[in-house]
């Protein structure tokens, strides 16, 4: 289960750079702050995230305390972003102009502030004077990353069925589509996984999380889902988006409610 947990932290980590910056690139080319907002996002999660745990774990209990406060800095500024980048790409592709989306988005940030705060004080805590680490610091911005997950999984469902109804009008492309139903359905069961692992995390010990079976199969799951999520949104193969274009077209030769031939 281990070697299972590592490979899919590997995974998510190379596959989330490789989209984060295809999409910075794109971005750089058309100007568009979703693109920029995504792709900021996956990278800061992937690439500075992911890699500062990979190093404080690699580094062990020998190093420095001001090594160890380092990474957990960084990965909790990547955190933020990431978390940042996700609820801003939401409210603006989904309602730019909403209010309740913009103050949601706005919440998610201060209240993720608050909370990274307080673990990175119960840390510094624990590694220079030995004390225990409280259940909030093990929580940390947790709950943040179900609302905005759950959040996107709404959105991006509800959209994918207003394009499945142009769709049959030929007003929509079936790719398009698929593409909004792919992230909502992998964002809906990121937010099951995080909350998941936030059950776990309150009930388990620093030692044991990541050894025992529970945390070690959320984690292995997640880095999957992350991985295949980001993979058939942004960088489907050629194979895939053709089996979705031929599956669109044989539904409008042949709907599913049409009446048989007599």
């Amino acid at each position: 289960m281990q070697v299972l947990m590592l490979s899919s932290i590997l995974l998510s980590t190379v596959m989330g750079t490789v989209v984060g910056l295809k999409l910075l690139l794109l971005a750089s080319r058309t100007r568009q702050f979703p693109e920029f907002a995504i792709g900021g996002a996956l990278v800061c999660y992937a690439t500075l995230a992911q890699v500062s745990l990979m190093v404080t774990h690699a580094i062990g209990q020998d190093a420095s305390h001001t090594l160890k406060l380092a990474m957990l800095g960084l990965r909790l500024f990547a955190f933020h972003l990431t978390l940042i980048g996700l609820s801003t790409f939401t409210w603006r592709v989904f309602g730019a102009s909403s209010r309740w989306r913009m103050g949601l988005t706005i919440s998610l940030a201060i209240t993720a502030i608050v909370t990274m705060g307080g673990t990175f004080w119960a840390v510094w805590h624990e590694i220079t004077i030995d004390g225990a680490l409280p259940t909030y610091a093990r929580v940390g911005s947790s709950p943040q990353y179900a609302v905005v997950f759950g959040w996107m999984s709404i959105e991006s469902l509800r959209y994918q069925r207003l394009m499945r109804k142009r769709q049959v009008l030929g007003l929509a492309d079936p790719v398009v589509a698929n593409r909004f139903g792919v992230w909502g359905l992998f964002a809906g069961a990121s937010s099951l996984l995080v909350v998941a692992l936030t059950a776990v995390m309150i009930r388990t010990t620093t030692a044991q999380f990541g050894t025992d079976f529970p945390s070690v199969a959320i984690i292995s799951a997640t880095g999957l889902v992350n991985a295949l999520g980001w993979w058939l949104t942004f960088m489907p193969p050629l194979a895939y988006t053709e089996w979705v274009g031929n599956r669109a077209a044989t539904r409008r030769v042949h709907p599913p409610n049409a009446p048989a031939a007599r």
